[in-house]
């Protein structure tokens, strides 16, 4: 069935990826060749059909197994770039093309490595599958054919490919009734024990297991066990130790082996980090100060050219440490230097696009007592936290990754880390102890550093007045110059973050500060490190110097809701948010009411010949708004109003309101005698000399949720008495849903008045609809980035019933995350938020997220 998909397949596009030429078949389907366009980037891409591999649970273990191998990050493993199932029952994975040389091909040519390079090869591969472990994934079907070996500068680097995927699809996919050795996931020769009885529960110890036989194979050219048929193979791997080595191999070779490849799990070693100390020590290649446990060249290399250089030069240190106490003291401080960055970002970005954080309790504590590693990379969680769902309205959606999956929270590889100082077995420790907990501590610090490669992408520059300089890798005499985008004033002695284009990602002017230390020093980038000594200001540490630098206005800088980078007023009226969503406008909105100019004027006119009028229209039409702050504020001076809902008691609300005009009345009094209410309040307006306006909001409330009938009629009766036709001083404008106007017309004192007073408010036309976006951002002093985004947005709204509503909350949402650096609304924070309709369900699901289980079950009650 696969092969018959050949041809036809050739040239189609999955994701990002068009087929080309077919180049072998696996376990899983078809193997082809594939290119990424876009990236200009070749590829391998495996195809399986869902019906080949048992139906949808295969599918499911398919896409979750996938999920979790794209996320594994390591020079020494073919890369997982994407992975989908397509509507025709396609299911396919693409993964980095390696070129070199398949590890079984190698020995079968030229023999069994040499001892000096096969440890240092093995003890590679041994990191790697260290690392799949450590994401969650169990290989199943270590071999020397899924092992690349590719060659650089005279060393062999190992290349895993194939994490398993395919072997669980297998296993799900076998009916229950297949012989034993049919059910069977992995290759025979390097299959641990358990794998033969279940190979689908079977976990870490077995790749160990597949390591140890691996490693027999490398240095000998042939497996340990061979045999004439699967059975006789297996019966080896149940009850035979693998044979020694011999001469010329030192004796713990066989030693590291024997107990790789133990019969019962619990002998085996524990992860395969162990099992490459062991074959170092066993080597002899243990010396002091040359073999403390490093990085691997290829992840040490990468970041000393091209990380920030706060962790690149803590990389470089950690290199350069010599002894087990020096390179312990490396390890933590390249910790905290990359913990510090990621939460030094992380509140740069948040202050761009969403100002102060709400919660401030750990910016205190940096001021107050300092924070540790743990401390910056909390911060940095919690300030990625309002971006869980929205990650692409972030400067840097990457770092919202890292923290989060769909509002998930997940936990790092720095937190991984984290929780080995547990272990750790202090400064002061005999050397055999540090280098053991450094076997372990320096492996997860590679895992957490490949998932901050992202940062490479984000290029730490300083301006000059002309261009900007380049801080990525560790210092150099000359620093290449980088070319901003002309969005970004010329200024000097900034610091920020900029994409590959040049653009702004992040002013970072509030944490970092250029400047030599001294007069005739050079330039050093110091970084936000809590209160200086004194208690006198802001300390700023340069890295990896810890010189010093004190700034007396930091702190209060921060402590605004909006500065510019150079700390002073951005000039916008920052605490006031021109939008207010699915909020009512009132009289204190009124400078950013805007859509509804020639609707007030008329209304305006008609009140003052009307003493009645109702504002009827649909749910989300805006009517409160329209009249509390597009009619009140335009009556002017010579009128006082006042605001009121029914609610539950309608009299005891309106007496309660109307006292605020000094108009005492009891609700009974209004119940026995209506027309006291409208005598009372025009005695006032007299004696004032005013107008007096009475606004009864949500009407509907004097059915919903008044359920006294003689109230209802006393309270209506009320008002159309006060908003008499032969006088002038008091009118009554209510606001009523559309759906209750035939409720309303029934009542018996409405019926003769409220047809002939009706103000029908529906939605506004498309040019008002854009006014509505536009002016209230124009007002605060923002702009949208792309001028073709408010069209955009009403086009998707205009025709719908709620297209106010829908139009004014994503507006606010979407100046949630405005650009307070130039002042603009991002059209990739709308895209973010899902569009129009996306911004409500992403607030909607939210809330119901926040809910408890009780509240959330009332919920889907409420709508089912």
């Amino acid at each position: 069935m696969v092969h018959a998909l050949t041809n036809e397949l050739s040239g189609r596009r999955l994701g990002e990826f068009v087929l080309r030429e077919p180049i072998g078949e696996g376990g899983f389907g078809m193997v082809y060749r594939a290119e990424q366009p876009m990236l200009e980037r070749e590829a391998v891409v495996k195809i399986a059909q869902v019906r080949a591999l048992g139906g949808d649970p295969a599918v499911q273990r398919f896409l979750g197994e996938a999920r979790l191998a794209s996320r594994l990050d390591h020079p020494f493993a073919a890369h997982v770039y994407a992975f989908g199932a397509e509507p025709d029952g396609l299911l396919w994975i693409a993964m980095e093309l390696v070129r070199g040389t398949p590890l079984d091909a190698m020995l079968s040519e030229a023999g069994p490595l040499p001892l000096e390079r096969a440890i240092p090869f093995l003890i590679r591969l041994c990191e790697v599958v260290h690392s799949v472990h450590e994401q969650g994934v169990v290989h199943r079907d270590l071999k020397p054919a899924n092992v690349m070996v590719v060659a650089r500068a005279g060393s062999v680097f190992p290349k895993l490919l194939d994490l398993g995927i395919a072997a669980d699809l297998r296993a799900s996919a076998t009916p229950s009734g297949a012989e034993e050795h049919n059910r069977t996931v992995g290759t025979p020769l390097y299959m641990a024990p358990e794998m033969w009885l279940d190979a689908r529960k079977a976990g870490p110890p077995a790749d160990i297991y597949a390591l140890g036989a691996l490693t027999y194979e490398v240095l000998s050219g042939k497996p340990p066990f061979t045999g004439r048929s699967v059975m006789e193979i297996a019966a080896l791997h149940a009850r035979k130790a693998p044979p020694a080595l011999g001469e010329p191999f030192p004796p713990g070779i066989d030693a590291a082996i024997a107990k790789a490849m133990a019969k019962r799990v619990p002998n085996r070693y524990a992860t395969a980090l162990e099992l490459g100390e062991a074959l170092r020590e066993a080597s002899g290649f243990a010396l002091e100060g040359v073999n403390l446990p490093q990085l691997d060249e290829l992840t040490r290399d990468e970041l000393i050219t091209r990380a920030p250089q706060p962790i690149a030069e803590a990389v470089a240190a950690l290199d350069a440490a010599r002894t087990p106490p020096q390179a312990r003291e490396a390890l933590w401080h390249a910790v905290r230097s990359c913990t510090q960055y990621i939460g030094l970002v992380a509140l740069a970005c948040h202050v761009r696009v969403a100002g102060k954080p709400n919660d401030t309790t750990l910016l205190e504590q940096l001021r107050d007592q300092g924070l540790d590693a743990a401390g910056w990379w909390k911060l940095a969680r919690e300030l990625c936290r309002p971006f869980a769902a929205i990650a692409d309205a972030h400067p840097m959606p990457e770092l919202v990754g890292l923290f989060f999956e769909d509002r998930a929270v997940l936990r790092t590889a720095m937190e991984i880390l984290l929780d080995t100082r547990i272990k750790d077995p202090g400064p002061n420790a005999n050397a055999g102890d540090i280098r053991k907990f450094l076997v372990g501590a320096v492996s997860a610090l590679a895992s957490a550093l490949r998932a901050l490669k992202f940062l490479q992408a984000y290029r730490l520059v300083v301006t000059t007045e002309t261009h900007g300089e380049e801080w990525m890798g560790v210092r150099r005499p000359a620093r290449a110059a980088v070319t901003l985008a002309a969005s970004i004033p010329k200024a000097a002695d900034r610091v920020l973050l900029v994409d590959a284009n040049g653009a702004l990602v992040a002013a970072l002017d509030l944490v970092a500060q250029p400047g030599p230390p001294s007069p005739s020093a050079a330039p050093e980038l110091f970084w936000l490190d809590g209160t200086d000594r004194q208690g006198l200001g802001a300390r700023f540490v340069a890295v990896p110097t810890r010189l010093e630098r004190r700034d007396v206005t930091a702190w209060a800088k921060l402590s605004l809701e909006a500065t510019t980078s150079d700390g002073g007023a951005t000039g916008t009226r920052e605490d006031t948010v021109p939008f207010r969503g699915l909020m009512t406008f009132t009289e204190a909105d009124a400078s950013v009411f805007f859509g509804r100019e020639r609707e007030i004027e008329g209304f305006v006119n008609r009140l003052r010949a009307m003493p009645l009028i109702a504002v009827v229209g649909p749910s989300g039409a805006g009517k409160s708004s329209f009249v509390r702050a597009g009619v009140l504020p335009a009556l002017g001076s010579d009128w006082r109003s006042l605001v009121a809902r029914p609610g539950p008691t309608p009299l005891a609300n309106l007496c309660a309101r109307i006292a605020t005009l000094e108009v005492r009345l009891e609700p009974a009094k209004i119940l026995a005698d209506p027309s006291v209410l409208g005598s009372s309040l025009r005695t006032r307006a007299r004696a004032e000399g005013t107008s007096l306006l009475i606004v009864i909001d949500q009407f509907e409330e004097l059915f919903t949720l008044c359920r006294d009938p003689a109230e209802q009629d006393a309270y209506a009766t009320a008002l159309i008495q006060a908003a008499r036709l032969d006088d002038e001083t008091v009118r009554v404008v209510i606001t009523l849903r559309d759906d209750f106007l035939v409720r309303a017309a029934q009542l018996a004192a409405f019926r003769e008045r409220l047809a002939a007073s009706l103000q029908l408010l529906t939605t506004p036309v498309a040019s008002d609809l854009l006014r509505i976006l536009v002016e209230p951002a124009r007002r605060a002093g923002y702009e949208f980035e792309d001028a073709k985004l408010p069209k955009q947005m009403v086009d998707e709204v205009e025709n719908q019933p709620a297209a106010l509503a829908l139009l004014s909350f994503t507006a606010y949402q979407l100046w949630q995350f405005r650009d307070r650096e130039f002042h603009q609304l991002p059209r990739k924070a709308y895209k973010a938020l899902g569009g129009v309709g996306g911004a409500l369900a992403q607030h909607a699901e939210a809330t119901l997220a926040a809910m408890s289980g009780a509240e959330q079950k009332i919920v889907r009650e409420v709508f089912r």
